[in-house]
């Protein structure tokens, strides 16, 4: 099948004197049909024609990594066998398969190209379909595109047949059917099934009754559904509706190759290389898994938007509610706040007037004390400490006669004496009373 990365895919079809080309090419749009030069018919030139008109396309054509061609042969060239296998897995089937081709082919070993298509069953059996051809018949064309510098781009080279069945399933015709395939050098009857070519008959002189017993023995009419002729036919065969960059088959024999490019079966190649699988459908499988998650990225994001509006609006709905009760909490906190400065107040009332005797006591032996002339502006009174801030003709005449007070002790200045501008002296005092149960008592100025 079309993978990454390819831009234009060629199809071709080498004939007995007759090459047919067939090319699309990608764009934005998708897959569409382009001319390559003299891609109609080229004449060969009689059975030795082949390769030399395919090296004179070739020439004309630019090598690009993003091109890839398949190449369909006459059915002459190659040789098939049919091998049944029971149920198995596919490598298993290919590794039995290729240990018996010494014994299924009628030629050397050394002197053939073989592939092999392996298709299960819908009861789990394997058919095998061994397809080889002779060295010496395949290698010229191979040389071609090497020659040419085309051997990088060169995806596959196959009996025509391969591709017949490519691209009638991709067209979507009804299965099973047999294919009458007309070539310079005899017939082919060719039966298609959904999975790929079931069997192939192929006879130089167009034998009925061979034609008959064949068909019969696999279950089919006695008559094939369908013929290609080396002529092109007058009519389209299938609906060029489906996949209409795909040039009708009866018309341009490079369809069929042009088919493999886009198959979902599995493309034979027989030109020495390994035998590529179809063990598991990638692109195919990456597709359902992008579309599930695209799928499930889309539900998620709708699920969250709609989550996000729906919180939104109940956390719209709580801030009102919280800014209705702070409303009605700001008066009871206004009525706390002032209870508990009421309650403070009356325990400092309780306090002051349980030791009023003891304050007024000291209040009046410090009055008593201090010489005449002495100002107290400011007086502190706490639990264990007094200080007390005034103005006194004599500092420390004021300190040493509240020294000799019995209720005070460690009576000191603090800091420095100074001059007011009436000529008396600034002070401040500290002092602690002899009595420690008096309480804190605020401030007195």
């Amino acid at each position: 099948m079309i993978g990454i990365g390819r831009k234009r895919i060629i199809g071709l079809y080498v004939g007995t004197g007759r090459l047919h080309v067939a090319a699309v090419e990608r764009n934005r749009f998708g897959w569409k049909p382009v001319l390559i030069e003299r891609s109609t018919a080229l004449s060969g030139g009689g059975p030795e024609g082949g390769p030399p008109a395919l090296r004179e396309l070739l020439r004309q054509v630019s090598p690009d990594r993003r091109t890839r061609w398949y190449l369909a042969l006459p059915r002459s060239g190659f040789f098939f066998r049919n091998i049944p296998l029971p149920a198995m897995s596919l490598e298993d089937a290919l590794d039995a398969v290729q240990g018996m081709v010494r014994t299924l082919v009628h030629l050397p070993l050394e002197e053939i190209y073989f592939d092999v298509q392996m298709v299960r069953k819908s009861d789990r059996t394997i058919r095998a379909l061994l397809v080889y051809s002779l060295r010496q018949m395949v290698d010229p064309y191979r040389d071609v595109f090497r020659e040419t510098g085309h051997e990088a781009g060169l995806e596959a080279i196959f009996p025509f047949n391969i591709g017949a069945a490519a691209y009638l399933s991709l067209k979507r015709f009804p299965f099973p059917t047999a294919l009458d395939i007309v070539y310079r050098d005899g017939h082919e009857i060719v039966v298609i099934d959904s999975l790929g070519c079931r069997a192939s008959f192929f006879t130089e002189n167009r034998d009925v009754s061979e034609i008959a017993d064949f068909l019969k023995n696999l279950g089919l009419d006695a008559e094939p559904h369908l013929s290609l002729r080396e002529e092109a036919n007058s009519s389209p065969l299938l609906d060029d509706d489906i996949m209409p960059f795909l040039p009708d088959i009866g018309a341009n024999r490079a369809a069929a190759a042009l088919a493999c490019g886009f198959s979902s079966q599995q493309i034979v190649s027989v030109d020495g290389r390994p035998t590529r699988l179809k063990l598991f459908p990638f692109w195919k499988a990456m597709g359902a898994i992008v579309v599930a998650l695209t799928i499930g990225c889309t539900l998620w994001t709708t699920l969250s938007y709609r989550t996000i509006e729906r919180n939104q609006a109940v956390l719209s709905e709580l801030r009102e509610k919280r800014n209705r009760l702070e409303q009605q909490l700001h008066p009871l906190e206004k009525n706390k706040q002032s209870a508990e400065k009421g309650k403070q107040l009356i325990a400092d009332m309780d306090e002051f007037m349980s030791h009023r005797p003891q304050l007024f006591r000291l209040i009046n032996d410090i009055a008593e004390r201090v010489p005449d002339g002495t100002w107290l502006s400011r007086f502190t009174f706490s639990e264990k400490e007094i200080s007390m801030q005034g103005q006194s003709r004599d500092a420390i005449k004021t300190l040493e006669a509240l020294r000799a007070s019995p209720y005070l002790d460690q009576v000191k200045l603090s800091g420095s004496v100074m001059k007011a501008p009436n000529g008396l002296e600034q002070f401040t005092m500290t002092m602690k009373r002899k009595e420690e149960k008096a309480a804190d008592h605020g401030q007195i100025e």
